[in-house]
């Protein structure tokens, strides 16, 4: 596929390291930086079974820890 940008977010980047959290279900997604709502987006296409993680504009990122951790459905 090709790569479509949903939102965009700022952080503040106070530490030499935080933690990411990004919540989707279903078309709505949302993003965290060390708990504080970074954004929010509606994917008009989900696609399930996939993620993907970009980063834009000067400077690198990179993980340490990266865990995709499935919610469990409601009964």
């Amino acid at each position: 596929g090709r790569a479509t940008e949903l939102a965009r977010g700022k952080a503040v980047i106070d530490h030499e390291w935080g933690i990411l959290t990004i919540k989707a279900s279903g078309p709505s997604i949302e993003a965290f930086w060390n708990g504080k709502p970074l954004l929010t987006a509606t994917d008009p296409r989900p696609a399930g079974g996939r993620v993907g993680l970009a980063t834009a504009g000067p400077g690198q990122a990179s993980f340490d820890e990266l865990v995709f951790d499935v919610a469990a459905s409601a009964p």
